[in-house]
């Protein structure tokens, strides 16, 4: 039987999460800005038929993200992308494709970049991971959307973050990499908010390193795990749909992450489950008597939250079956010491 932990759940359905942001919203999150009547560079990318490199212009663009790359655009410039397949065997790009320091990659974000594909891997040395295959590496203050973003390489990453700050991922489409879709690392901090990732090898996300910012507004949804936090990562996980993975959230080593407001529904195994560490264990906050986590998990497999340390985990304000917990899960607030009430004492007769 479904039930609700005693402090107020969210209303959450299986519906699409709107795209709509507000102007508001997207000022705030953007770490680009630009005075009201002050020209925005624009560098145009578009599939040609002919051996022609371009310049550009609306008129005469660039064949390849490449090609607009080498001219060192400058803090503030937009890297608009036409319709078309960007690849090493059709535009001859040339991969990872990395992106300076407040440059916006731009396609189509109306339609989450349908027909706006980056598809391609490269060797990229990390700092912290050594040697990995990459599509893109994005830098401080840097911001994609509207594009869709595959890499079929063996552990292939769509996207690395690996120190970037700043950096805004909205409205985009991970599909089909090897590995994951975005992958955060070091000390990266994004905003990632109204994207899908589907159909990922392995994880929709991976935040590890000291990663930070905000995942929000996303769907992650068949793939090995939606999204895997770990090492001292603190990202806010906040009002996604996480639906028809193996595992929703696997959360390990000494990770911190904020839940909210999260719909994770009908993963093969466990919605959350949460890792030991031989370091220490990781300590996710699921909702408190304060704040409570609104997250709504319906008919996974498994368990709904599987707390595989020897810590306990206290998870106010969510809906789930509680038939469906693994582990030590605290599910109520404690009562405040000036109400306790003592229990009543039974004495025995006296024979």
């Amino acid at each position: 039987m479904i039930r609700r932990n005693q402090i107020g759940s969210s209303t959450v359905t299986l519906g699409v999460i709107s795209s709509a942001l507000t102007a508001t919203t997207l000022m705030i999150i953007s770490p680009i800005s630009w005075a009201q009547n002050t020209a925005v560079p624009v560098l145009v990318v578009a599939p040609r038929p002919d051996a022609a490199i371009g310049d550009g212009t609306a008129n005469n663009p660039f064949r390849s993200i490449t090609a607009a790359l080498t001219t060192k655009p400058q803090p503030g410039t937009v890297i608009q992308i036409a319709p078309g397949t960007y690849s090493a065997d059709t535009t001859q790009e040339v991969f990872p494709l990395t992106i300076p320091r407040g440059v916006v990659l731009r396609g189509t974000p109306e339609n989450r970049g349908e027909g706006v594909l980056i598809r391609g891997s490269g060797r990229f040395l990390s700092p912290s991971f050594a040697g990995q295959n990459v599509a893109v590496v994005l830098g401080d203050n840097t911001r994609l959307e509207g594009l869709t973003l595959t890499n079929g390489e063996v552990r292939g990453t769509a996207v690395w973050i690996e120190r970037g700050k700043g950096v805004v991922i909205t409205a985009n489409t991970f599909r089909d990499s090897n590995r994951e879709g975005l992958f955060m690392s070091g000390s990266a901090a994004a905003v990632v908010v109204d994207n899908l990732f589907v159909s990922n090898g392995a994880n929709g996300i991976s935040a590890v390193g000291s990663s930070s910012g905000e995942i929000r507004s996303n769907l992650f949804d068949n793939t090995g795990f939606g999204l895997a936090i770990g090492q001292r990562s603190t990202v806010r996980v906040l009002e996604n749909r996480i639906v028809n993975n193996r595992d929703g959230i696997v959360i390990s080593n000494v990770s911190r992450p904020v839940l909210r407001g999260n719909l994770i529904a009908n993963n093969m195994r466990n919605g959350v489950v949460i890792l030991p560490d031989r370091r220490g264990e990781p300590t996710p906050d699921l909702g408190s008597v304060e704040s409570p986590g609104k997250n709504v998990f319906r008919a996974n497999g498994e368990k709904d939250i599987n707390n595989a340390t020897a810590v306990g985990v206290v998870a106010i304000g969510n809906e789930l079956d509680q038939a469906k917990l693994g582990g030590s899960v605290n599910l109520l607030p404690a009562a405040p010491e000036s109400n306790a009430v003592p229990s009543a004492r039974i004495s025995k007769p006296a024979s």
